[in-house]
């Protein structure tokens, strides 16, 4: 899991979404967050940690995945992208707002709950 993490941090954003301030900092590569409501995706993977949070994550999301436990996380993703749940009792709302292939939704952990959102 380690050598996954260093590599997405590597290649991309990591957020770390635990209670405490809202800004960014910056450590090793990472972008780290606190309290989060709202973030950006730029085609870059996300890694969203922590507990009890309620994120989104807008734009075309290509790769993300979910670490943390009681999450309620709404993902903007791209055709053919894909979400992985490895944490346990979240609730992940996703939508695709251009035409392609439906993501792959992944759920490693336990109690996890993937919701179809539309814009109706």
């Amino acid at each position: 899991m380690r050598a996954i993490c260093q590599g997405l941090a590597a290649a991309g954003l990591i957020l770390a979404a635990t209670q405490g301030a809202a800004a960014a900092d910056a450590n090793n590569g990472w972008d780290i967050y606190g309290k989060i409501d709202r973030v950006s995706c730029s085609g870059r993977p996300v890694l969203l940690q922590g507990s009890h949070t309620d994120v989104t994550l807008a734009g075309a999301c290509r790769y993300v995945r979910i670490t943390g436990e009681h999450n309620d996380v709404t993902v903007d993703v791209r055709p053919g992208g894909t979400i992985e749940i490895t944490g346990a009792h979240n609730d992940v709302w996703w939508r695709q707002r251009s035409p392609g292939p439906g993501p792959r939704l992944v759920n490693n952990g336990a109690s996890n709950t993937f919701h179809h959102k539309t814009d109706e």
